[in-house]
């Protein structure tokens, strides 16, 4: 595994057999969690029989490929179903799964590659989505299955280069703080991986330059004599054509979904821009939803398979989580420790709560108002014995609640998350310096 790569999560169980007896675990305890790695690394992480070799081989797992297969086929994790009756019962399943994802509006953007590895992580073999899915039922769904290949590319996220596994995606509200929410972004993903990498690619977008001046902060004691530009490589928003099109893709994919349906909550005059209580009430139903639809997404996203592309020799093939977590030997990994000293410094710098979307408690008040009423995880696909959304449902309920509250002038004041001032938004002097001068570049003003 490289140096500065975390732990892999792909496995972690007991691997050799002394330990097995010192710490009194059954030979048949042992292969009931070898088998149920197999079914996690099979179902949940989507991974092909040599790279399931490969995550057990990291964690001291010795398994043949002919000794896995009848492991394998013994849980009936078959790769291949050829039995007419179990094709049968597969479709049957399937396809409610499928009447459940259409009628929650998940899947709808979907493209084709995203929906069979959406299906698969659900625990479900398919091999012929068109034919399993109902006529009446069957939507057009473009495939939009290429990722971006970048270095890190900064635009509200965060993928990886050879991996191309996405990182980070974050949903979090502007309320005048955008530069530092983003820096703040990027300084936790390094805290987290403790893996800087070598280059960022951001668009000239003024919320990536704290990133760029932090970036490089961090390497110029790695690296004598760096200049700004050895190590961010600016582009315009219209050259980054692949992360371009890769928001492009989510936004078709996915989050059509909440504009469509904040477009027509609007239209139906169920919310009005000027109203505390619609506003409160949106962020308490649908900020948690759509974080979880998103997160759902992207891990969906990182079980893509990277295809060997014959006109670009460097380019690595393999499934992008297992590339990011678990690189085999020869693919050389360009990531470095980012210096611990510089990185807390800057950490410290700033104290926002970045998921905060309303204070705590005017968020605390709305979770109660909703458990009192059974809403106690509200999905994006749930439904009423009516057939009504719930989430709709629990929209109107929290709104008519603020607005009694309000008008009753009860505590707590509910309200929404305050602008920082210009006194919380002050830079440590170094980073302030290091963008200012980024921003006089010929190269960036160009």
């Amino acid at each position: 595994m490289p140096a500065g790569r975390p732990p892999s999560d792909y496995c972690s169980f007991p691997n050799n057999s002394k330990a097995l007896q010192q710490w009194g675990i059954s030979r048949t305890n042992y292969e009931s969690e070898l088998e149920d790695k197999i079914k996690e690394l099979y179902f949940k992480q989507g991974l092909r029989d040599h790279e399931i070799i490969h995550a057990l081989e990291t964690n001291g797992i010795k398994i043949s490929q002919s000794t896995l297969k009848t492991i394998r086929l013994r849980i009936g994790l078959r790769r291949r179903v050829v039995n007419a009756e179990d094709i049968q019962n597969t479709n049957d399943l399937v396809r409610a799964e499928v009447q459940k994802q259409l009628n929650s509006g998940r899947i709808e953007g979907y493209g084709r590659g995203h929906l069979y590895r959406f299906f698969r992580l659900k625990g479900y073999n398919i091999a012929r989505i068109e034919k399993i899915m109902a006529a009446g039922d069957e939507r057009r769904i473009k495939f939009l299955a290429q990722i971006i290949s970048g270095v890190w590319m900064a635009m509200l996220h965060y993928p990886s280069e050879v991996s191309k596994s996405m990182l980070q995606l974050m949903l979090s509200l502007n309320i005048n703080r955008t530069q530092i929410s983003v820096l703040q972004r990027f300084l936790k993903v390094l805290q987290e991986t403790k893996i800087q990498p070598r280059y960022i690619r951001p668009d000239k977008g003024g919320e990536t330059v704290l990133v760029a001046a932090a970036h490089y902060l961090l390497l110029k004691e790695q690296y004598k004599n760096l200049l700004l530009q050895d190590c961010y490589l600016y582009s315009t928003s219209t050259s980054d054509q692949r992360i371009q099109a890769w928001w492009s893709r989510l936004t078709k994919s996915l989050l059509f979904i909440f504009r469509e349906y904040f477009l027509k909550l609007s239209n139906d005059g169920h919310f009005q821009k000027n109203s505390l209580a619609d506003r409160i009430a949106i962020l308490a139903i649908y900020i948690p939803m759509a974080r979880e639809e998103i997160a759902s997404y992207v891990k969906v996203w990182n079980t893509r398979q990277i295809t060997k592309q014959s006109h670009r020799n460097h380019s690595i093939s393999g499934q992008s989580n297992v590339l990011y977590h678990l690189l085999e030997d020869g693919i050389p990994d360009y990531g470095s420790k980012p210096d611990q000293v510089v990185l807390e410094t800057l950490l410290d710098e700033h104290n926002f709560e970045l998921d905060e979307y309303l204070p705590l408690d005017t968020l605390n008040w709305c979770q109660q108002k909703l458990h009192s009423q059974g809403f106690e995880r509200i999905r994006l696909e749930g439904l009423n014995e009516n057939g009504e959304r719930t989430h709709f449902i629990a929209y109107l309920y929290l709104r008519d609640q603020i607005n009694l509250h309000i008008a009753t002038q009860s505590e707590p004041q509910l309200r929404e998350c305050e602008k920082p001032t210009q006194e919380e938004l002050h830079l440590q002097q170094g980073l302030q310096k290091v963008a200012t001068d980024l921003t006089n570049q010929p190269w960036f003003l160009g």
